[in-house]
């Protein structure tokens, strides 16, 4: 990937962040009418697997036009084996092309129209890494402004935000058992399959120093997590992950790649892509499936070997929000 981009031309590489946006834009399209159609043709009927028990039975406590069930992620996701979080990710970065880039250029309507689509991805598929880096997307794009009248827009933004998604049932669910989990005096296992990220987290005190400082291998480190926990799941968290699996060396290198393009790209489109990806990484193991691989190695590609005039934002260049 490194050789593409240092032989490729600056267009070409134009190119290729356009088709990422223009492909996932038209994809999420597709997911959220398909969605829509069953929302509205199985709207007299309880469909159990929606989401947990609990938030389904919620979804028909009342009557509603749609049936919201269909559109959280686990049905809007019905023919695809796609992680929320991932596609989150993907929509985040669509919307930091959109906004801290000028390489799209289309009608208004439609750049307002996009605008929209994303975020209403990431809050129907309740990703939690996902509406925290709306709100840092959002604080990025209105207090960079450095103006009284912006910093009120963005925390107006932010409130509205943050009203949408405690009135999403899914969602609201979903950061429900979170703060449960904070506040409680002390962090218990879940019956079900649903175990909070605390739980997995805990694990780390049963390590001895040795074991941190060192790592114990990713299979080693993926059994002891099910023999702490009944579950087969890895930390959820790529930075624990990384300690546990590779040791104190294996978190200083995750680290020094995470910064790495800070060296070699001075935009701001790089400084807040690595923001963002730090949230998803804190949440989740983006680098153990190939949908994050692929994309993390895309863009830190272009960051180092790529066009260095590409990410630039040319503020005459554009009457949009930036």
């Amino acid at each position: 990937m490194p050789i593409v981009f240092v032989y490729s031309r600056k267009s070409h590489q134009a190119l290729a962040l356009k088709v990422l946006v223009y492909f996932l834009s038209t994809f999420s399209i597709l997911l959220l009418g398909a969605g829509l159609f069953r929302a509205w043709f199985n709207k007299g009927e309880v469909v159990y697997g929606n989401w947990d028990s609990q938030t389904t039975e919620e979804f028909y406590a009342q009557e509603m036009f749609l049936n919201w069930g269909e559109l959280s992620y686990k049905r809007l996701f019905l023919f695809i084996d796609m992680h929320p979080s991932y596609y989150a990710f993907f929509s985040a970065t669509v919307l930091m092309i959109l906004l801290f880039t000028n390489l799209i250029k289309i009608r208004q309507w439609r750049y307002f129209a996009l605008l929209i689509l994303h975020p209403t991805m990431i809050l129907l598929i309740s990703s939690k890494a996902g509406i925290i880096s709306l709100v840092v997307i959002i604080g990025a794009l209105f207090f960079k402004q450095k103006n009284l009248k912006s910093v009120a827009f963005g925390i107006l933004a932010i409130i509205f935000l943050g009203a949408i998604s405690i009135n999403i049932p899914s969602t609201r669910v979903r950061f429900e058992k979170v703060y449960n989990e904070i506040v409680s005096n002390r962090v218990q296992k879940e019956m079900g399959n649903n175990k909070g990220r605390l739980v997995l987290w805990n694990t780390l005190k049963d390590y001895s120093k040795l074991e941190l400082v060192t790592g114990i291998g990713t299979k080693k480190a993926r059994n002891r997590v099910l023999e702490l926990t009944g579950e087969d799941k890895n930390m959820h968290n790529q930075f624990l992950q990384e300690l546990v699996s590779a040791g104190l060396l294996g978190l200083i290198l995750l680290i020094c790649f995470l910064a790495l393009p800070l060296i070699y790209s001075k935009h701001f489109f790089t400084y807040i892509f690595i923001p963002i990806l730090v949230i998803f990484l804190l949440l989740e193991n983006m680098m153990d499936r190939i949908w994050g691989i692929m994309l993390i190695s895309f863009f830190y590609s272009l960051f180092v070997f790529g066009d260095q005039n590409l990410l630039k934002k040319r503020n005459n260049s554009s009457n949009r929000l930036v």
